[in-house]
């Protein structure tokens, strides 16, 4: 992993920190919220670079997840882990069954980032996961658009066939939803 990546997940996770302040968020949110992302972050980084995701930084995440969860407090907080938990494994079990189809439309790394981020928002707010859904299908929409133009403008014929990373479509949908 190079730095760049580790640098660019700390400044997403010092700005996430300091706009979820701003926003007057508590810090019981805000500071496992700014970790969580900080290392999807530095994960979509490298998924941008290499076309891979490090499983291990997604576990990290999803470890911090849990951890956030444990501190929380509220009435509801085993419901509500079992339910994001459910809804978590479902994504991934689905996005999972399609990158093992179609391994050349979406990788099993895709999958798991998808159902870690799902968990979160399936736990802290529910409200925001068809959010989520459909900004991750804008950013990737936006994506593929900016690789057609770059292609028509260098004169080379306009390819769908490219491969394009979904990691960081992802990180930057869970990003934009938490703070839009």
């Amino acid at each position: 992993m190079r730095s760049i990546e580790g640098i660019l997940g700390l400044v997403v996770a010092a700005l996430s920190l300091a706009i979820g302040a701003r926003q007057g968020l508590p810090w019981s949110y805000a500071a496992p919220w700014a970790v969580f992302i900080g290392f999807l972050a530095t994960n979509a980084a490298f998924d941008a670079r290499t076309m891979l995701l490090k499983r291990s930084y997604t576990l990290i995440a999803l470890l911090v997840f849990l951890i956030s969860v444990s501190v929380a407090r509220g009435d509801d907080r085993i419901g509500r882990l079992g339910y994001s938990l459910l809804f978590a494994l479902s994504v991934t079990a689905i996005l999972g069954l399609i990158a093992h189809f179609r391994p050349q439309a979406l990788g099993l790394g895709d999958a798991w980032l998808a159902g870690v981020l799902c968990a979160w928002w399936g736990y802290w707010d529910p409200s925001n996961l068809l959010d989520f859904f459909a900004s991750t299908c804008c950013i990737q929409t936006a994506l593929i658009l900016a690789l057609l133009t770059v292609r028509v403008l260098m004169r080379s014929p306009p390819s769908l066939h490219q491969a394009l990373p979904f990691g960081p479509a992802l990180v930057g949908a869970g990003w934009l939803v938490q703070f839009a």
